[in-house]
């Protein structure tokens, strides 16, 4: 924007240019010259008003509400609205028969409806589209718009569509969105384990032995963008988006759950990019990793862009804690837990986990006084069988991921004990 300048110095700096160029030299207030010169300032000050006027209406951080909602109009960046967290992925919720009665569906019917004393609650339950079949039954139908949420209630979900639990298929995915928008139904892994399935009024005997649960993190929730955020967006677009790493990293960044991304230049050859997507959760989705896919489509141009996740690492140790007489074992076992899991899943892909700063956190915590490792295993991870598979032992030093993988670990992975001296 130019320098803005006032009346009084446009005048003096015109009459000074007169004075000096021409032989006019009468500038009294009743003077032609004294009134061309009032003219031409009072002009050339609506000029910068009008000037003015048009920078800060084009200036995001000098606008609000609708102004802003205008500015993003003309460079075509809009304000983002609410909108609700969804996975309708075929890797991610699912139901299944508890484990620890090990039955297929025809076994579980026959346990709690025999055929012999129930069968007319079979027919019921075929009648109203649970199973295929009273008699010889390989199916239970898990219908649409069932209600799933975590332990308190507080995350509340709904199924898409319906599914089967079969002899085959003992997992029975489906698509889930919340029925709150926003972040706050925001999920980790392993959240959705309840279902309203008990108050279908032939399904209530068999509905605890039908389990739930969702394998990955669900962070497709946003909220609505204030003034603020809205404000920082307008000021990181670009005219053009063009087919580079910069336009590729903001618009992968921009999806809800991505916190950064890695290229590959060229994995396939000539015109490929490699894309391996990084989550603000340990382990990311198959949805975010669509979403992410989408996205770049859309300015990928000529080139092929593959996008994927990390190769989790799962990381195993187990510690013998000495504790203080007197102190909190307890405490100081869940302490050092949650310290080496976060920061063992903190780790970048392609980062390295120090064995120092291992033991910095845990000589950190009160009443530790000493410790002893009793093993240190990396394997590769199976988020979906949730197994660290191929485990090997390792001595305690530092231990570098490549830069396609990253390390995981949870509360099953990390055992802790203690003794008091």
């Amino acid at each position: 924007m130019p320098i803005r300048r006032s009346y009084t110095e446009i005048k003096s700096d015109a009459k000074n240019r007169l004075r000096t160029n021409t032989p006019v030299n009468n500038f009294t207030h009743t003077s032609i010259a004294n009134a061309f010169l009032d003219v031409i300032a009072a002009e050339s000050q609506a000029l910068y008003d009008a000037i003015d006027y048009i920078h800060k209406s084009l200036d995001p951080t000098l606008n609000f509400g609708k102004e802003l909602d205008n500015i993003g109009y003309l460079v075509g960046v809009d304000r983002a609205e609410a909108s609700i967290a969804i996975d309708d992925s075929d890797t991610n919720f699912y139901f299944y028969i508890d484990k620890s009665i090990n039955a297929t569906p025809a076994q579980l019917l026959n346990q709690v409806y025999p055929i012999n004393t129930h069968f007319n609650i079979r027919e019921r339950l075929v009648a109203e589209g649970y199973i295929d079949d009273a008699t010889s039954p390989t199916k239970i139908i898990l219908p649409k718009d069932l209600l799933i949420s975590n332990t308190d209630g507080s995350k509340s979900y709904k199924t898409l569509r319906k599914t089967e639990i079969t002899a085959n298929k003992p997992n029975a995915f489906t698509g889930i969105i919340a029925n709150i928008e926003g972040s706050i139904s925001n999920i980790e892994s392993n959240v959705l384990v309840k279902h309203n399935l008990s108050t279908f009024n032939t399904f209530q005997y068999l509905a605890k032995y039908i389990l739930c649960t969702n394998n990955f993190p669900i962070n497709t929730g946003i909220d609505g963008l204030n003034d603020r955020d809205y404000r920082y967006n307008l000021t990181l677009k670009t005219q053009n988006y063009v087919n580079n790493e910069v336009a590729i990293r903001q618009m992968a960044l921009a999806v809800p759950g991505v916190r950064d991304i890695l290229f590959e230049r060229s994995k396939y050859g000539y015109g490929t990019y490699g894309i391996i997507v990084e989550g603000t959760s340990p382990l990311i989705s198959d949805g975010i990793i669509d979403s992410v896919q989408q996205r770049l489509q859309a300015i990928s141009g000529g080139d092929v862009v593959f996008v994927t996740k990390p190769e989790y690492k799962g990381v195993e140790i187990s510690f013998q804690l000495t504790i203080d007489i007197g102190g909190d074992s307890t405490a100081a076992i869940n302490t050092v837990r949650t310290q080496i899991i976060n920061y063992i899943i903190n780790r970048p892909i392609g980062g390295t986990i120090i064995w120092n700063e291992i033991i910095s956190l845990i000589m950190s915590v009160p009443d530790v006084k000493d410790f002893f490792t009793d093993y240190y295993m990396i394997g590769d991870y199976d988020a979906y069988a949730k197994l660290n598979k191929n485990r090997i032992a390792l001595r305690t030093i530092n231990q570098r991921s490549y830069e396609t993988e990253k390390f995981y670990t949870d509360k099953g992975l990390i055992k802790v004990c203690s003794k008091q001296v």
